[in-house]
């Protein structure tokens, strides 16, 4: 994995300037964590999810979306061939992964051209995103 495109997070309806400087504090704070990562990548900012869907689509990937919905295709072990039944990874594949708490957008969705999901066993019915990045990766 060479690219990380990310989309900055849009603000809640804002209610005051301290709001917005208070996100923009959080976002500084969070992109000097980072930082190192961009030794070994290359990470490009979007604006709004409309942006970044336009760059993929100018850029000719295809867009698989992470979603917990019946709408979504299973993602098979790498033993069973094709890691999605009935699907072959495209040359130029992008996979969407939303936040924590509530997965990716609904524009994303719509706009994915597969929707897939990691099967779970047990109680739990979703991974840290860190964790379900590395395991949809994998597969």
């Amino acid at each position: 994995m060479q690219n990380i495109w990310l989309i900055d997070p849009q603000p809640q309806a804002a209610s005051s300037a301290q709001t917005f400087a208070a996100d923009a504090q959080e976002l500084k704070e969070h992109s000097a964590f980072a930082r190192k990562a961009t030794d070994w990548t290359t990470i490009r900012q979007f604006s709004t999810t409309a942006e970044c869907l336009a760059a993929l689509k100018a850029a000719g990937r295809t867009l698989w979306a992470t979603d917990l919905s019946q709408h979504a295709r299973r993602l098979l072990p790498p033993s069973t061939g094709s890691p999605v039944a009935g699907l072959v990874v495209p040359e130029k594949l992008a996979i969407a992964f939303g936040t924590e708490s509530v997965g990716c957008t609904e524009e994303l969705l719509q706009a994915a051209d597969v929707r897939v999901y990691l099967p779970l066993r047990g109680f739990a019915d979703s991974l840290n995103l860190s964790v379900a990045a590395a395991l949809v990766l994998h597969q």
